[in-house]
């Protein structure tokens, strides 16, 4: 459940000073510059989605995509637009697909709805929250779970054989 801070405006009404509460999201999640040429391929639609999956994941970074997900973001887009036209289940599937393609999301082995947003990305939490993640999931892809390439900055080849 999202929670809320309030400012507030006042304004000249009928020669009275009215105030207004106004309220402001205040959970939410960073995003990083190191994704714009990913976002650039993302559609309207497509970046929609994957801020809503960014807005409902865990402080795991984690999220589960399955139908029921897919209903409540349909659910979501007819509750914010004027239109009736979201689109379907099958079609969200595909830009699942999509981010994992781009590393938006991350897929493990293993576990068919569960995924991570990737926290080279996007972070919820604090910045160690993030460094700690990226060492996690560094250590589930020395275990095969996921591919490296989706939180390294270079080539997997580029990775040398030296120890640390």
């Amino acid at each position: 459940m999202m929670k809320n801070q309030n400012f507030y405006v006042s304004k000249m009404v009928d020669k009275k000073i009215v105030v207004e509460k106004i309220p402001v999201v205040t959970e939410g999640c960073f995003f990083f510059f190191n994704a714009q040429h990913l976002y650039l391929q993302l559609e309207t639609i497509e970046r929609s989605y994957f801020d809503f999956i960014c807005e409902r994941m865990d402080y795991e970074h984690r999220i589960s995509l399955n139908n029921a997900f897919r209903k409540k973001y349909i659910s979501h887009y007819n509750k914010i637009t004027s239109s009736k036209n979201a689109p379907i289940e099958a079609a969200l599937h595909m830009v699942e697909k999509k981010l994992i393609d781009l590393k938006l999301v991350i897929s493990v082995k293993g576990q068919r709805d569960m995924k991570y947003v990737n926290p080279k990305y996007v972070m919820k939490g604090t910045l160690n929250q993030r460094v700690k993640k990226l060492q996690e999931l560094a250590e589930m892809a020395n275990k095969n779970l996921i591919d490296i390439s989706a939180i390294i900055n270079s080539p997997v080849d580029n990775i040398q054989s030296e120890a640390l």
